[in-house]
């Protein structure tokens, strides 16, 4: 008998009362824990047909508390009794059911199918939640709804349900790490997705056949709970997984489909060639397992196989090693849209041959079968016979395998429904295209698509064909296929892009720019850098003989300040004054002695117009001095500045004022005087002694004094 490991499925129904199903065996007795999470009471409740029926004893209840209870099996909510510890009722209902305010402290759950206390071949699940205090709590995803969806040799795909109660969480963290490990410790995989997504995938990082933990809880931070608990299974251990000893088989998903040539005119399966295949390294599905003789399995490791019907009935015939409980699907359509046609899956309890007999194929067509266990994990010896056969005959000339019905050349054994289509102009499969653009198509050449036109293919943008269509190239060498400058080989351009393809940009183009750190429009030969405009600070001429100096570059105009200016190589030359020598310190130079500077040197003065550098008394304009010189450079000596003197022709020491002479000082017969007012008679002078009433006048003062007494 198949019993099943059924997860926990919440949804709210009516209280309804109904009469008491008692159980008469105590499975197990279980503390509460009384924390806000969902607690599995127990998994393995039976209620089978002819044996005993199971009750659960619950101790630690919480008086006065509000309690959920669920039992769940495939397909179905179960009807649960509560009674206390000497079987009175409390409360009946259909799982999940609810007590408020509960009044004892000991109860017993009794599971049953329906009110009408039937029973079934099932072991149940029994859960607890304490609803007084989950509202506050982060609560981990629903018990026993962690599942896989992909599991390989180097990767796995986990599933879950969210928290049926409590806070919404933000998202779940993740965490695979090496069996019995810690979380955090030798992690090898994790990571955090953020709800409503309730799954994850390591991605291609794990080890082959090796075993990990896998560690999940919610994040419940954003809603101000923080981080929940880590998921446990129902027997509070963390969930753990083995990958993949191989890689997933070739025909793992639908699209890989193995062709199968359907055997015609076979008596019985016994008379029918097998196929060898095998589960060995499946790893998932895309298509959903289906119920198939009242049950489920589980589709994960399925694996693929593909027919084109040549006639209206089929065998599939499935053979598989021992212990391996098989079911086999067939299918009409395409991967894309499959639609279910027929399944086989009865035997369970001695698992043997699967065979499905299905008469109502349309000859030509392509049917798709898979084979898979039943189970949650692929049996030690995953191995089968798969036998495809019919009853009926056909006929087969050319001896492929194909009858005329579907075989378009039946004289050439390289033509048929099963053949591959190669690039030589004929329609090679049968299926109505020729050299059609099939990526099995054999001979077919990978083209690339060529969007710029440039003549170089986009290496991530394939087809195949037997001839290049149009905008495809058979080079796959372009770096960027959206500007048609940019090719291997392509001449370089300043323009920010990769021309040639050799992942340098702008290389070989650029122009060197030297740095202008003085601002005077010259660089400095020193200091470059490459570019196709100048940067900020750069120029391009490399002439700066000192680029500290904005006064300095080539062809400056030089000026007296020690620094080579125009970048000759020579300082302050050709703008250096004349100075002449002062000999005699008057401020004016002897322009026959002359020197070149910036600056006056010490002894000489920029003015040339002395006319004699050994007198400090003779320069232009000096005053003119009765020095026999000529004081002021005017050419004349001692001129302008001499006395007048007068006649003395009597010698009486004073002079005739009608008598004069120019010069320096008094020539003989001459004085400075000029008061006498007779130069022909010594004894008249002025101040002489006057001779009264002689009639002259010997004093000079005008008159012929008397002097009265």
């Amino acid at each position: 008998m198949k019993k099943h490991l059924l997860f926990l499925y919440c949804a709210f129904a009516p209280y309804i009362l109904f009469p008491a199903c008692i159980n008469n065996t105590e499975n197990s007795s279980v503390a509460s824990a009384n924390d806000g999470f969902i607690q599995i009471l127990a998994s393995n409740v039976d209620i089978e047909m002819n044996g005993s029926t199971d009750f659960v004893t619950v101790t630690n209840i919480t008086i006065g508390h509000n309690y959920q209870f669920t039992s769940t099996r495939t397909g179905n909510n179960d009807y649960i009794t509560v009674t206390n510890t000497s079987n009175s009722l409390i409360a009946e209902g259909v799982s999940p059911l609810t007590i408020n305010n509960i009044s004892v402290g000991s109860i017993r759950i009794h599971i049953r199918v329906n009110s009408g206390c039937e029973r079934d071949a099932y072991f149940h699940e029994i859960t607890l939640l304490d609803k007084t205090i989950e509202p506050t709590t982060c609560q981990k995803p629903e018990l026993n709804s962690l599942g896989i969806s992909y599991k390989s040799d180097t990767r796995i795909d986990l599933f879950w349900n969210p928290p049926i109660f409590g806070s919404t969480p933000a998202g779940y963290d993740w965490e695979i790490v090496p069996d019995g490990n810690s979380p955090g410790v030798g992690t090898v995989a994790f990571g955090f997705v953020s709800a409503p997504t309730t799954s994850f995938s390591t991605g291609d990082v794990l080890s082959p056949n090796t075993a990990y933990d896998v560690y999940l809880r919610s994040n419940c931070t954003d809603e101000g709970f923080g981080t929940g608990a880590y998921y446990l299974t129902n027997n509070g251990s963390i969930p753990g997984f083995t990958t993949n000893s191989n890689s997933p088989p070739d025909n793992d998903l639908c699209g890989g489909a193995i062709t199968l040539v359907e055997q015609t005119g076979i008596a019985n399966a016994a008379s029918a060639a097998p196929i060898a295949g095998t589960l060995l390294g499946g790893a998932g599905t895309d298509v959903s397992a289906e119920s198939c003789g009242g049950s489920t399995g589980n589709a994960r490791d399925d694996v693929w196989y593909k027919f084109v019907a040549q006639t209206t009935n089929v065998h599939v015939t499935v053979e598989p090693s021992p212990d391996f409980d098989v079911v086999v699907t067939l299918y009409s359509g395409n991967c894309g849209g499959l639609s279910f046609l027929a399944c086989s899956d009865a035997n369970i309890s001695n698992p043997s041959s699967e065979d499905i007999n299905y008469s109502s194929l349309t000859i030509g067509n392509t049917y798709y079968v898979r084979t898979y266990y039943f189970g949650t994990s692929t049996p030690s010896t995953p191995t089968f016979d798969i036998k495809l056969w019919s009853s009926s005959s056909t006929t087969d000339v050319d001896g492929d395998g194909y009858g005329a019905l579907v075989d378009c050349n039946d004289n050439n054994p390289t033509i048929n429904p099963g053949a591959q289509e190669i690039c030589d102009g004929i329609d090679n499969d049968c299926d109505g295209l020729v050299d059609e653009d099939d990526p099995s198509l054999a001979g077919q050449n990978t083209y690339f698509a060529d969007s710029d036109g440039d003549g170089y293919g986009n290496p991530a943008v394939t087809t195949q064909a037997c001839s290049a269509p149009t905008g495809y190239v058979s080079n796959n060498t372009d770096c960027d296929d959206t500007k048609s400058n940019v090719y291997p080989n392509a001449p370089e351009i300043c323009d920010g892009l990769d021309n040639d393809c050799d992942g340098q940009v702008d290389e070989g183009v650029k122009t060197t720019f030297y740095a202008d750190s003085d601002g005077d429009g010259y660089g400095n030969p020193s200091v470059t850098t490459q570019a196709c405009s100048a940067p900020t600070g750069y120029v391009s001429n490399n002439t700066d003989c000192d680029d500290t100096k904005n006064n300095v570059y080539p062809n400056a105009p030089e000026i007296c300040d020690g620094l080579d200016n125009d970048c000759d190589g020579q300082v302050d030359e050709g703008v250096k004054t004349t100075f002449y020598a002062d000999s005699d310190g008057d401020g004016y130079g002897n322009p026959s002695v002359t020197t070149q500077a910036c600056s006056a040197p010490t002894g000489y003065v920029s003015n040339n117009t002395d006319c004699d550098d050994t007198k400090s008394n003779v320069y232009p304009n000096a005053p003119e001095i009765c020095d026999g010189l000529d004081n002021d450079c005017d050419g004349q000596v001692d001129e302008g500045v001499t006395t007048t003197f007068y006649a003395d022709s009597d010698g009486d020491g004073y002079g005739n004022p009608a008598v004069t002479i120019q010069a320096c000082s008094a020539p003989t017969g001459y004085v400075t005087n000029s008061t006498d007012c007779n130069d022909g008679n010594a004894t008249i002078y002025p101040g002489a002694t006057e001779i009264p009433g002689n009639g002259i006048d010997e004093n000079c003062d005008g008159s012929d004094s008397y002097v009265w007494y």
